[in-house]
């Protein structure tokens, strides 16, 4: 009776295991799919600006031919996982055409997936030292042209394939790190092989994050000494610091991202470390993480490039701004959101006349008809409030601004001047 008991369950818990399982890789499955999507569209969209501005030599276009470079690394990087996962999926479910995907040249398939993770933090330094020319080193004219850019992405993918090479190299006392796992059926280097895997967060994930980092952090510290050494007016450096906190918020999210690509492998083999046990989920969930990790650096890319993220917005933002307008066209008779403006600025006092612009000019106050007063007296009411509210603001920020450029000066001033 025991021994049945037991029996069932063992099976429920295979089961269990079979249905988390499978879970796991259709998550999988479905981030690795979205982000081949996205990168495509992304590299379309890419491809068809650079046609139509036919001006090879802008900064902004090496800027668009670097995030393509890192969504073609994303595309490479998720394929490679995706074959991975449907070999997972075929040996859980006994698929034999599944299961097979991955015995075709199953060492070089390992090996090339992590060429392709490393090639996208590669990717990431070079966007970073393009941004570092541009605001640290601009003087450099010949290393921000778009054919010098060409080179250097040739040379980060050939990069790539050396610093992984020695994974797959067998030595005279060693064989290849990369090992079929006959439990995940498909080949890779596994977790239990400290020395295997200790190179892999070294040369994948550690080193190359760290040359991010010294990139990024390279350009904080310029632009905070260069905050200190120009004096300007207080306008201009309200939209310079706001400027800079925009890119430093930028740098932040792209280091971020970069590191969440690593984190789970790293607990799962500090844990292995510490407790010599590998949980049956390690791999399964670390591929998860990381097809996750794969959206969310195509996803950052959108947001810190400034071109693509623009373009989304207006697209985004079309309809609702269409409805939006007539909405205001239809229930202000025709009088537009820009005449409510202009009308709000035209009848406003000025400090120094005491009178508005329409009576200067006209000698009259502005009255409107019957039938347009009710209908624009909310949107001027609001005008008004953001005009005076400018205006004041102004006003404060000169005065700020006089003060101090005659406190150097104020011994100068006599009594009688």
């Amino acid at each position: 009776m025991a021994t049945v008991v037991n029996n069932s369950l063992e099976t429920d818990n295979f089961h269990n295991h079979q249905y988390l399982k499978l879970i796991i890789n259709i998550s999988t499955l479905l981030c690795t799919i979205f982000a081949i999507i996205i990168s495509i569209l992304i590299i379309i969209y890419i491809c068809i600006n650079l046609l139509q501005k036919n001006n090879l030599k802008k900064s902004t276009n090496i800027s668009l031919l670097l995030i393509c470079n890192t969504c073609l690394a994303i595309i490479c990087s998720s394929i490679s996982l995706t074959l991975m996962i449907l070999s997972n999926i075929g040996g859980d479910m006994n698929i034999y055409i599944l299961k097979r995907i991955n015995h075709w040249a199953c060492h070089i398939r390992g090996y090339l997936h992590f060429v392709f993770i490393n090639s996208i933090y590669l990717s990431y330094a070079l966007q970073g030292s393009f941004r570092l020319l541009h605001i640290a080193f601009h003087k450099y004219r010949c290393l921000r042209k778009i054919y010098s850019f060409s080179s250097f992405i040739i040379v980060q993918w050939i990069a790539s394939f050396l610093f992984i090479l020695p994974i797959l190299i067998e030595y005279e006392n060693y064989s290849s790190f990369i090992v079929y796992l006959p439990q995940e059926f498909y080949c890779q280097v596994p977790i239990t092989n400290i020395r295997g895997t200790t190179f892999l967060i070294l040369s994948v994930y550690f080193v190359p994050l760290c040359c991010v980092g010294i990139i990024y952090l390279w350009i904080i510290i310029h632009i905070k000494n260069r905050n200190r050494q120009i004096i300007l007016i207080p306008i201009s450096v309200q939209h310079k610091n706001k400027r800079d906190n925009i890119i430093i918020k930028r740098i932040c999210l792209i280091m971020i991202v970069l590191s969440s690509l690593g984190v789970t492998p790293c607990l799962f083999i500090i844990a292995f470390i510490m407790t010599d046990h590998l949980h049956w989920t390690s791999y399964r969930i670390s591929w998860m993480t990381v097809s996750i990790s794969f959206v969310l650096i195509i996803l950052s890319s959108l947001y810190v490039t400034p071109q693509i993220y623009k373009s989304i917005r207006i697209m985004f933002n079309h309809s609702q701004k269409n409805r939006k307008y007539y909405r205001t066209f239809s229930s202000i008779n025709q009088f537009s959101s820009i005449d409510c403006a202009l009308f709000t600025c035209r009848v406003q006092q000025h400090h120094t006349t005491g009178k508005n612009s329409f009576y200067m000019v006209y000698s009259a106050e502005a009255k409107l008809s019957s039938d347009e007063q009710n209908t624009i007296t909310y949107h001027v009411q609001q005008n008004n409030q953001l005009v005076q509210q400018c205006l004041d603001s102004n006003a404060i920020k000169m005065k700020i601004y006089y003060d101090h450029q005659l406190k150097d000066h104020i011994d100068e001033i006599q009594p009688n001047d």
